[in-house]
């Protein structure tokens, strides 16, 4: 990279600054909503913004910084004018989220449709905590030999271990249920506690056993994404957050995933700080190196994404699946990602080019503001809660065969939609059977 020019800084305070100031004239500043808005906002930031101003300010360039160089190498290759480019077309991606979040929130029409609630009983819940709980044990034994390894068996990144997989799921499925027992119960207490005595499910155990699973095999991204679907239905369907006590949950929160990862990479060189920092800025390697050797296409139809839509299919049915996958190489562009994470900057733009990135994310950010409104069911607003959850991290930084497919499609949409209308429809035929069973009663007295 040439000598760094005013402009950059500029640029990049102005990334910074706009972000925040939209983000709390929405969210707050004294009582604070962690809705969908914060955690994009929150993604953005820590993904697209702070990689290039750590870059421009020379953090951790020094060698004593291991791993840094090929980092540096990668960033100094990028030059003025296109990170430039880069810093301009960032925050016309981050408005235009903004606007459609705008739009879905303000200018929707009152008098639409309401969506039909699917009601069932939340007991109908509590038959699967053992299938639940006999999973979380068989996948614990078949890990054993992991646990509390964290990142030391080696597993790689682009073909992920299907038992840590397969763990993985099942804390998101836990989620959902736990979610889906808590909205239910909800008989819209909205008093100090109201929030933590419906947090108190049989399922919330499980879940906490299994995020706990989790840390042992060194994952972080899953349990910070959770953590913030909590946030999420906490602020926005009960109490806002107080300045104070969300900034201390947010540092113990830091704390704890820096903690974390310096104890899955077992170095010690590696300080609290580093490995945080050391997050966003490996992620968007592949994003500096799309930087340093593509043009940013205007315009493109995802066939990319479309073909990764595979990934629905459940592995045991389809082991291959990922062979199928059309790579970026397939249409002229080059992955490079050694640590596994994929800056979202370079998938949206192989994907959709920078006029079609633009157009969903302002789709996007529609579909989640109406989603908030409209998100009286328990259906709908686990939905929303999970999806607002995915946005800060798993959408920044995972490819799109994990972050849409999987994480936003598969788990906030498909699976709870199908554990709900299971639900209801066993609880029509409950109530029809015992409708049934009542003028049966009616007829053997009658006849009597």
């Amino acid at each position: 990279m040439d000598d760094q020019t005013p402009l950059l800084h500029i640029l990049v305070a102005l990334n910074v600054m706009l972000p925040i100031a939209a983000v709390f004239g929405h969210c707050g500043v004294k009582r604070i909503q962690i809705d969908h808005l914060a955690t994009f906002t929150l993604g953005y930031l820590f993904y697209w913004i702070m990689p290039v101003a750590a870059g421009l300010g020379g953090v951790f360039a020094d060698p004593s910084h291991p791993g840094m160089s090929a980092w540096y190498s990668l960033f100094y290759s990028v030059s003025n004018s296109t990170l430039e480019l880069f810093l301009v077309l960032s925050p016309l991606c981050y408005f235009a989220f903004l606007c459609g979040s705008y739009w879905g929130s303000r200018i929707l029409s009152r008098r639409s449709p309401r969506p039909v609630a699917l009601a069932f009983d939340r007991r109908l819940l509590i038959p699967l905590l053992w299938p639940s709980a006999i999973c979380l044990a068989a996948l614990s034994f078949a890990l054993r030999g992991q646990l509390f390894t964290g990142y030391a068996t080696g597993v790689d990144p682009w073909r992920p271990d299907p038992l840590r997989s397969a763990l993985a799921a099942l804390s998101t499925v836990l989620m959902i249920l736990l979610l889906l027992d808590c909205t239910a119960k909800d008989r819209g207490d909205r008093s100090k506690g109201a929030f933590r005595r419906l947090m108190v499910s049989p399922f919330l155990m499980l879940y906490l056993l299994a995020l706990l699973l989790e840390v042992s095999l060194g994952a972080r991204m899953y349990i910070v994404s959770g953590i913030l679907m909590l946030c999420v239905y906490r602020s926005v369907f009960f109490r806002r957050f107080a300045a104070v006590n969300l900034l201390c949950l947010a540092g113990i929160g830091l704390l704890l995933a820096g903690l974390v990862g310096v104890w899955r990479m077992g170095k010690a060189e590696y300080g609290i700080f580093e490995n945080l920092a050391g997050e966003p800025m490996f992620t968007a390697m592949s994003l500096m190196h799309f930087l340093a050797r593509d043009r940013l296409p205007l315009l493109r139809y995802p066939v990319l994404l479309l073909s990764e839509f595979l990934n629905l299919v459940p592995t045991f049915l389809f082991p291959g699946k990922m062979d199928l996958f059309l790579q970026p190489e397939d249409v002229g562009y080059v992955t490079f990602s050694p640590g596994g994470g994929l800056n979202s900057f370079f998938s949206f733009m192989i994907n959709f080019g920078v006029l079609g990135t633009i157009g969903v994310l302002f789709g996007l950010g529609y579909g989640m503001a109406v989603l908030k409104r409209k998100a009286g069911s328990p259906l709908l607003r686990v939905i929303y809660i999970m999806i607002a959850g995915w946005l800060g991290f798993s959408f920044f930084r995972d490819p799109f065969y994990v972050s849409i497919v999987k994480c936003i499609v598969e788990f906030s949409i498909i699976v709870p939609a199908l554990v709900v209308v299971s639900l209801h429809l066993c609880a029509q035929l409950m109530a029809q059977r015992g409708a049934q069973d009542r003028r049966a009663i009616e007829v053997t007295k009658v006849t009597a």
